[in-house]
């Protein structure tokens, strides 16, 4: 019951107020709210008392304030969000350089930037405090102790076989016996911020709520994929930019977050929750197929990537469920299914990179007032150019009001790949 509680007031209701600031028909709102559920955090949260509904819920909140221009509340929120659960650590970047750029807004003054800067980090330092105080007021080392539990080095890079870089290098290279776990942290902390900084430093000059969103998904990512010491379920916390910024992007969206739910399989298992898992991702199927219209893909490699995807993962799935694990490898098909998820969260990453540092020219001579953009998606197949410039501009409608002159090319796969296969200077 303390869950269902927390899960309505937090999560819940920001999801709610989230799904309302859209501007999607009224008939696809409810939809995208049941798929922005993902079945994952609700079967982990109930079975495990996480309480992951409200760290997310206050992020998702932040999100919210940030959309509205109100920046202290977003950092208050995200503040105490990043107290109640330090894997919020894997949102902290984005949403960082995004008030940071936020205090700077064009054409507004130094003291006036200053001003901005002060209060958000007053709000922040305020709510830190008030969070801290008890623990400060007790002695016999209590401080110390909560420290050691919300960054436990003790416990390893990884638990279990999680479907990240250092649980699949370990296979190969056994990382545990050749370094030290302080060696070890040095290393995942040095690739998590390789990939993480450069997303957020790249926000911090496109600061649009956009990029936000794709900010968000790549630096969680790069925790999920090189941060130490991660578990099965830390994927959620890749979800919940992946859900609510599903509008993009509906079939990929939908193709990792189903992804994410399958990687959870044996976590599922141990927990006796195979047939709940079932029936939640069969209804999410239905919901995304029937009312978010996610076409088939006409792109032949698309058609094979998703092909082998589906059919990879439903084969192990049944081998796992049904087969004995060899006696020589108690957790072979755990490992199989580790393998599987992150080979394709890598290709996920990739793709999502891609996107948030996609071909855009600047025409501008510097003062971004002229846009020429290469726009590539899956959902181009089978429309006309005025349906797919159409849908671009619907996209970026708030980003085209500070913009002079906006030109776009917009291609399927097929077509950019052909592109590129062309010789220089050919059209």
């Amino acid at each position: 019951m303390s869950v269902l509680v927390s899960d309505c007031i937090f999560f819940v209701s920001a999801l709610y107020f989230y799904i309302r600031s859209l501007k999607m028909s009224n008939k696809y709102k409810w939809v995208f709210f049941a798929l922005s559920s993902h079945p994952g955090l609700t079967l982990i949260d109930y079975g495990h008392f996480q309480y992951n509904c409200v760290s997310l819920g206050l992020t998702l909140w932040a999100i919210i304030f940030v959309s509205q221009g109100k920046n202290m509340l977003a950092a208050i929120a995200f503040s105490a969000a990043l107290n109640f659960k330090q894997m919020e650590l894997y949102h902290a970047i984005p949403i960082f350089f995004y008030l940071l750029a936020s205090c700077q807004p064009k054409g507004s003054s130094l003291p006036s930037q200053l001003k901005n800067l002060v209060q958000i980090g007053a709000a922040t330092v305020a709510t830190f405090a008030i969070i801290w105080y008890p623990f400060l007021q007790i002695h016999d080392g209590v401080f110390q102790q909560v420290i050691v539990r919300i960054f436990p080095f003790q416990r390893g890079i990884f638990e279990d076989y999680v479907a990240n870089f250092w649980c699949t290098l370990n296979v190969v290279i056994k990382i545990k016996r050749l370094l030290n776990p302080t060696s070890i942290a040095s290393y995942s902390l040095i690739l998590t911020a390789l990939f993480s900084f450069p997303c957020g430093i790249h926000l911090y000059f496109k600061n649009t709520f956009r990029n936000l969103h794709l900010c968000l998904i790549n630096v969680s990512l790069a925790f999920f994929l090189f941060s130490y010491h991660v578990h099965e379920k830390s994927i959620l916390l890749v979800t919940l930019p992946v859900s609510i910024a599903s509008p993009y992007f509906p079939l990929t969206a939908f193709w990792f977050l189903s992804i994410s739910h399958f990687s959870m399989l044996p976590l599922y298992a141990k927990d006796d929750l195979v047939i709940p898992a079932m029936a939640v991702l069969a209804l999410y199927c239905l919901l995304a197929h029937s009312s978010l219209k996610l076409e088939t893909p006409r792109s032949i490699t698309l058609k094979c990537l998703v092909g082998v995807s589906v059919t990879g993962s439903a084969v192990l799935a049944l081998l796992f469920l049904t087969c004995p694990n060899p006696a020589a490898y108690p957790f072979f098909w755990t490992l199989l299914i580790s393998f599987w998820s992150f080979a394709h969260f890598s290709v996920f990453f990739a793709y999502f990179l891609w996107l948030q540092f996609g071909e855009v020219e600047d025409l501008s001579d510097g003062c971004g007032a002229k846009i020429s953009v290469i726009v590539v998606s899956e959902q181009f197949e089978g429309k006309p150019l005025l349906q797919r410039h159409r849908l671009v501009n619907s996209i970026l409608e708030e980003e085209l009001k500070s913009i002079h002159a906006f030109s776009q090319k917009t291609l399927t796969p097929e077509q950019w790949e052909k592109l590129k296969s062309q010789p220089s200077g050919s059209s």
